[in-house]
């Protein structure tokens, strides 16, 4: 049982360094203005890990959040309760502001405890880092058109018309690394807890996962293909472990 549970916090861990991000599609603009998608992961038949997302209208900007907060029989090994916040230009669909507030405790690896606030400055383009309550502050230079990783995949949700397209690559800075991102599509019907039988796009692609040397490991985010085009479910297969897969069990819209 200990095995199998120090098996799963490892990816869950791994999870939760990537997960800056999985999220999106296309709403009306002028249909909402705060609308929030709430996701759960299970282990065993039971919920471990819960997330949320939502995205606010705050003119002249997006304000898009993320939330982690692991559960079940997982959080006495693992206690994740951490939050990415994004601030996005609505015109252009510039990323200004990133932030990553990181709080985790586990049994078998050291504590994770820090915020970072990462500013883009389109106009060099470069982004200052600064980790809070340190000294810590660097510059790195980016590509052009850099977006912050929920800026990146809640494109596809504000800024996106029309269907996905094959070959198509993104830039991405986290906070660690500039990420080059090669997105592919298919289609296929997913069985949901809310909509029941659905088609869906499912949006494919690879990410380096850092702690683990650079490996590859694959994600799929599946979207209802209609007009609202809601991340219907999302999974993260990373390299020489099991898949985490997060499934939508709740669409907040006001």
């Amino acid at each position: 049982m200990h095995k199998r549970v120090k098996k799963f916090v490892a990816i869950i861990s791994l999870v939760i360094v990537f997960c800056f991000s999985l999220e999106s599609s296309r709403q009306k603009s002028d249909s909402w203005n705060h609308l929030q998608f709430h996701y759960q992961a299970k282990n065993m038949g039971m919920t471990v890990l819960e997330i949320s997302f939502s995205v606010e209208k705050k003119e002249p900007f997006f304000l898009l959040t993320m939330k982690f907060h692991s559960t079940g029989y997982i959080r006495p090994f693992l206690q994740v309760d951490n939050l990415f916040r994004s601030y996005v230009l609505k015109n252009g669909f510039i990323s200004l502001q990133y932030e990553k507030h990181i709080h985790q405790n586990s049994l078998f690896r050291k504590d994770i405890n820090y915020v970072d606030v990462i500013h883009f400055d389109q106009s060099a383009p470069k982004v200052m880092v600064e980790r809070l309550n340190t000294e810590e502050k660097r510059d790195e230079s980016v590509p052009p058109a850099t977006l912050d990783p929920l800026a990146l995949f809640s494109m596809y949700f504000l800024e996106h018309e029309g269907p996905f397209n094959e070959g198509i690559e993104l830039t991405s800075y986290d906070g660690y690394q500039v990420r080059t991102l090669s997105l592919k599509s298919t289609h296929e019907e997913l069985e949901t807890s809310l909509y029941g039988k659905i088609p869906t796009n499912c949006l494919q692609f690879q990410i380096a996962f850092t702690s683990m040397d650079g490996e590859l490991g694959d994600v799929k985010i599946w979207y209802s293909n209609d007009e609202k085009k809601y991340p219907i479910q999302i999974s993260i297969d990373p390299p020489s472990m099991s898949e985490v897969l997060f499934k939508l069990v709740k669409v907040q819209v006001d």
